[in-house]
């Protein structure tokens, strides 16, 4: 009788273990802090970032190739063909008669700025 009771006392304190173990896993034990999230701006030039801004209260139809554009443009820092590939996609939304003229401005800033060969990263920010 003691064996089994000490069997069933082992189990519970085990289940009890791993509920506490498991609770303590998905809330991170109590830490204060969570990582920052990363900076989506983070190695775009100032255009760029511009043009972000002036899309982002657009809808999915016009964010959507812009991120994509964006990213290319962000490649194009490491590879120079990336640029060429982004180039037509922003020309391509700055010639869409239904933009802002906030947001057909700030492609064409980024636009210029690529076909000039200027397009360099955003200065990487002093993290201490």
């Amino acid at each position: 009788m003691t064996t089994r009771k000490t069997t069933v006392q082992i189990l519970w304190r085990s289940l009890g273990i791993l509920v506490l173990g498991s609770f303590c896993l998905l809330n991170g034990c109590g830490k204060s802090g969570s990582m920052p999230a990363a900076d989506p701006n983070a190695g775009l030039p100032p255009e760029a970032v511009a043009v972000r801004k002036a899309f982002e209260s657009a809808g999915p139809s016009y964010r959507n190739p812009i991120e994509e554009a964006l990213a290319l443009v962000r490649a194009g820092q490491i590879n120079p063909s990336a640029l060429a590939e982004a180039l037509p996609q922003l020309e391509r939304i700055a010639d869409n008669p239904t933009i802002s003229a906030i947001q057909k401005q700030a492609l064409n800033e980024l636009i210029q700025k690529i076909k000039a060969g200027g397009v360099k990263s955003a200065a990487p920010k002093d993290i201490h």
